[in-house]
């Protein structure tokens, strides 16, 4: 996997260990290479206690292009996700007439899309 040999040949990352595997977080996603050789990409950001896998298309990026760029894409996916909530609300704010509320969410939609669009930026960077 591209994204972790990203990592082992990285000076500026630190890979922490435990009694069976190796692993790094960042950017909201944990890598965990076992001893097996099984390696494990994990989304962080979740609101359980549990980390989620990360789904098949995300994972290819992380596959064949490296971590950041992987990092990213999944970010985008995340925060994409967060501002289709946010704009579903927001249809709610707007038929209840509730006015304090959709101020707060489209500060809430200002935040995510800076979010998306610092993500694009970086992956516009790195091809």
């Amino acid at each position: 996997m591209k994204a972790w040999d990203d990592l082992v040949k990285s000076k500026e990352m630190s890979i922490y260990t435990t009694r069976d595997s190796e692993y790094y977080i960042d950017y909201g996603v944990k890598i965990e290479r076992f001893d097996d050789g099984r390696i494990e990409v994990k989304n962080t950001m979740t609101r359980g206690d549990m980390f989620e896998d990360v789904d098949e298309n995300i994972l290819t990026f992380f596959n064949e292009d490296g971590w950041i760029d992987g990092c990213m894409h999944l970010n985008i996916k995340v925060h994409q996700d967060k501002l289709l909530k946010v704009n579903d609300l927001i249809r709610i704010a707007i038929s209840n007439n509730n006015d304090k509320f959709m101020d707060v969410l489209n500060d809430r939609r200002k935040i995510i899309q800076k979010k998306i669009n610092k993500c694009r930026n970086r992956l516009t960077k790195i091809y």
